[in-house]
């Protein structure tokens, strides 16, 4: 701006007037906002997704094509039979949490992994996905049923003391966690290099970083399962949707299943008729209370099922960082019509909870991908 001002000084028959508004019409140019959003950076967005809808409309996708593009392959490493995936853009290896215990006490073995000399992987990622009791099918009735008995089942509160009790009902039809560890192609070539080249050095990279996790979050009470080629399909086809049958109204009729088709607008990133939307935190990073109310929060809403990712990488390539860079989505999903009305009450969450969340329009496609698990990479 200061530089357009000088150079127009310099024009002869320049008046002031005309000097204002070529000033104006150059701020507006440069720092023009649509929505909160810099005019060019929108239209960027914009283009990207016409290139992603023209690609879908040459080559039509459908759920039962989720994680086929991926080079998957089973290796035997450090004792322990693991899947390694390869989208592209880097190789990614996933554990299932198969405990009671919250996942998030394993962060600190996280940031322990990244932090320092030497970091073995370039992000650490945490995918918890929650279907709420109301969009979970009823169970189907049978006619032996005793009216006379009650089922009571018990799950932990928020702390060993604390109880919730409800006549037959879970607080939550369902909820899955996954970490996903990633090497980016970027930073490979050193970090397999130093563990002897090439795949194998991926590979060595990838086991000895879940060893560690696992390890670290044995003892912290977290147990964590590796997964094999397998379980890595099927663990980012669950947390992409592709596997949730959808209830309501609109069940009969959404297509859903592998043959669901896979489309995306400027709002929504969609699969049969189940519409998804990703939100990202920005600003400065809330308290862990604050955190941890609007995930109970987020749960409790009339969805067919939400995805918290919380992703950790480091702030540099330098060899010694000791900053980590966070980045938190959360995606969830309704019948299309039901989908802006579930966003307004998620942002009235985020709200009332002290934490700003922004809709990734014209990215969806993109940030549902980094929000399952597949390493959290946009």
């Amino acid at each position: 701006m200061e530089i357009v001002a000088a150079s127009l000084l310099f024009v002869k028959g320049m008046t002031w007037i005309w000097l204002a508004a070529a000033v104006a019409v150059a701020g507006v140019a440069a720092f023009g906002r649509t929505r909160g959003v810099l005019w060019y950076v929108r239209l960027l967005r914009w283009l990207r997704l016409k290139a992603r809808n023209r690609a879908d409309r040459r080559r039509p996708a459908l759920a039962g094509s989720l994680a086929t593009g991926l080079e998957l392959s089973t290796v035997a490493e450090r004792g322990m039979v693991l899947g390694v995936a390869f989208d592209g853009r880097g190789w990614f290896a996933g554990l299932a949490v198969d405990s009671d215990e919250p996942p998030h006490l394993a962060f600190g073995v996280l940031s322990g992994i990244l932090l320092g000399s030497g970091a073995p992987v370039s992000s650490v990622q945490l995918v918890t996905q929650t279907v709420p009791l109301l969009a979970a099918p009823a169970p189907p009735s049978s006619e032996e049923d005793d009216d006379g008995i009650t089922v009571e089942w018990r799950f932990a509160g928020d702390d060993d003391t604390d109880t919730q009790i409800m006549n037959g009902l879970p607080l939550f039809a369902r909820r899955d966690a996954w970490f996903t560890v990633r090497l980016d192609v970027r930073g490979a070539a050193r970090i397999a290099a130093e563990r002897g080249g090439g795949a194998v050095g991926v590979r060595r990279a990838l086991g000895g970083t879940v060893g560690r996790l696992m390890k670290g979050a044995k003892q912290a009470g977290v147990s964590l399962r590796p997964l094999d080629s397998a379980g890595l399909t099927e663990a980012l086809r669950e947390s992409l949707g592709a596997e949730t049958t959808m209830t309501g109204d609109d069940a009969e009729t959404a297509l859903t299943g592998d043959d669901a088709k896979i489309s995306e607008d400027w709002r929504s990133w969609r699969v049969g008729g189940l519409s998804q939307a990703v939100f990202t935190l920005y600003g400065r990073l809330p308290g862990v209370e604050e955190l941890r109310r609007l995930w109970m929060d987020v749960a409790e809403l009339e969805s067919q099922f939400c995805a918290v990712s919380i992703s950790l990488r480091r702030a540099s390539d330098r060899p010694v960082e000791n900053r980590l860079s966070v980045r938190c989505l959360v995606r969830v999903a309704a019948a299309h019509d039901e989908l802006d009305a579930l966003a307004a009450g998620l942002t009235k969450l985020a709200v009332d909870n002290k934490v700003k969340l922004k809709r990734s329009n014209g990215r969806h496609g993109p940030a549902a991908y980094a929000s399952a698990a597949s390493g959290g990479i946009w």
